[in-house]
């Protein structure tokens, strides 16, 4: 994916500008919206990367190839930068909510896809 390659660059702009034109063709993609979401944020376009965000979670949720591990996981990687844009933007009660979310997720490494690791890394 050409966005990624924008990201690697750490050209954001030009990753933002690619996701978008892919969100044509890979409108089911969860990966786009979470690079997208990181993308908008770096950009502070915060209420883009919250909806895009929020669009990423609906699309794990959905997604039946995934694991319960493995949702659990995303979900907790994006949560974490949901909770920073919410801050942010001072929507105390949304903040709430994720927050008891991404407190109550729990996974085992052992049953998620290595890439993820490297794709989505946590602490």
């Amino acid at each position: 994916m050409k966005a990624k390659r924008c990201l690697i660059r750490e050209d954001i702009l030009c990753a933002l500008n690619m996701f978008s034109k892919a969100k044509k063709y890979y409108s089911n993609d969860y990966q786009l919206y979470i690079y997208k979401g990181l993308s908008e944020f770096l950009l502070k376009l915060f209420d883009n990367s919250l909806f895009s965000f929020q669009e990423a979670l609906v699309m794990i949720d959905a997604n039946k190839k995934l694991s319960l591990d493995e949702k659990n996981y995303l979900k907790k990687y994006i949560i974490e930068h949901l909770l920073d844009v919410l801050r942010i933007l001072e929507h105390s009660s949304n903040y709430d909510n994720y927050k008891n979310i991404y407190n109550g997720l729990n996974f085992n490494k052992s049953k998620i896809n290595k890439k993820f690791f490297y794709d989505f890394p946590q602490e």
